[in-house]
């Protein structure tokens, strides 16, 4: 204890350590009194400290020496470290092995049933996040939900292959689509483990921005479409790619082709519209509220382009049936064979050599946006998404001159 004349005060030394290098501080005090009853107030408290550690076996007190220089060298310390493992220990005690973790992930999001059987279009996404997450569930089937890290996921998706019987890709790596799709999927099943306290973090977390700038989890069915900053050539078809693939459609498959480049709908919801949405009368393609990914209606003119492929579907159909065949992803699968034969018999300079997770949509955007059909704000209401998006995504990628090439695609 000493005074300090510059700041008249008495100064006690609470620091312990050589230097006071491992903790405590220096107090002062107005009154002589005060600070006397603190020096005393910690020699005990060092007395007492110090016997208590004098009573640890040696082998603790060198392991913990031991332990305190590893942290140290990554910056942490014991202390650090032991609540740490105390957070892991109260988390994994609440959590649960994947498999069944799985099962009420599925029956909590997707049985939502009307009459009791469920919903046909929650069906078909019911089957195939059950049938992808399954695989990762049978890969952790020992393993908590919280004991999961991102590198055992990036490891496992590197291992994926494709194992469907008759897959023109069979046995051969996941593409880039595929893996991103079952890593959203992941990240949403991630989310619910976080609201039930499952797990501290999300391992295979996919953050995106909303329209006011705050960072969104990525939720169940969440596509990556708007987790990509910005779109390039590579990400959407060329003008004689696209105009090949309308070719190579079957009457059945065309419709829907022509929907999603010419009017940008989702392909998830394509799945989902009805003939009675292609009003020709008034010239708008309606997108109602229960089939909009963001339960917005929107509505978007039917322009020369799709007047012209679609002019023989006019009286096609029933009005409430699907636009979109039961067999779509076959018939999306075997057209792309068939129009990248095309273009290679052609010697064409582009051959759809890849296929980007809706890249139809985001064609239409990007045409859209060199050829200036309208203004960012229409082209934001018609994709039912966020002006900044638009801005921030498709501008400058494609040229004015791919841009009317794209446009005049005609039978």
């Amino acid at each position: 204890m000493r005074w300090i004349e510059s700041a008249k005060r008495w100064q006690v030394d609470g620091r312990i350590g050589t230097d006071g290098c491992k903790g405590g501080k220096r107090e002062t005090f107005v009154l002589k009194d005060e600070a006397k009853a603190r020096r005393q107030e910690l020699r005990e408290q060092q007395k007492r400290e110090g016997a208590e550690s004098l009573e640890l076996p040696s082998e603790l007190r060198v392991e913990a020496v031991v332990c305190s220089r590893l942290l140290a060298e990554k910056g942490a310390t014991l202390r650090q470290a032991t609540d740490h493992y105390l957070t892991y220990l109260a988390t994994s005690s609440r959590s649960v092995l994947w498999p069944e973790f799985l099962t009420e992930y599925l029956e909590t999001f997707f049985r939502q049933t009307t009459a009791g059987r469920v919903l046909d279009v929650r069906k078909s996404h019911y089957d195939d996040v059950r049938h992808r997450l399954g695989h990762f569930a049978k890969w952790a089937s020992e393993k908590l939900v919280s004991d999961i890290t991102t590198a055992q996921i990036e490891t496992w998706l590197k291992a994926q292959k494709v194992t469907k019987r008759g897959h023109p890709r069979l046995g051969q790596p996941l593409t880039e689509v595929s893996t991103r799709k079952v890593k959203a999927l992941l990240a949403g099943a991630y989310n619910f483990a976080l609201d039930q306290g499952y797990t501290k973090i999300n391992p295979a977390e996919t953050h995106r921005r909303t329209r006011r700038g705050k960072v969104e989890r990525g939720g169940l069915g969440t596509s990556s479409e708007d987790s990509i900053s910005h779109k390039t050539q590579d990400e959407i078809l060329w003008p004689e790619e696209y105009a090949a693939l309308l070719c190579a459609a079957s009457e059945a498959v065309l419709p829907a082709l022509v929907l999603q480049g010419f009017c940008g709908v989702r392909r998830e919801e394509m799945q989902r519209c009805l003939w009675e949405q292609l009003d020709w009368k008034a010239g708008f393609f309606n997108i109602p509220a229960n089939v909009s990914k963001t339960g917005d209606y929107r509505r978007i003119p039917i322009r020369p382009a799709v007047a012209a492929w679609l002019k023989k579907y006019r009286k096609h159909g029933k009005p409430l049936d699907r636009i979109v065949p039961k067999n779509y992803r076959k018939e999306v699968e075997a057209t792309r064979v068939k129009a990248k034969e095309l273009l290679d018999a052609s010697g064409a300079k582009h051959r759809m050599g890849r296929w980007p997770f809706n890249c139809l949509r985001h064609g239409f955007a990007s045409y859209y946006m060199a050829l200036e059909l309208d203004t960012e704000q229409a082209l934001a209401k018609e994709m039912g998404t966020s002006l900044g998006l638009i801005q921030k995504t498709y501008c400058q990628v494609t040229t004015a001159k791919l841009g009317r090439e794209y446009w005049a695609i005609r039978p």
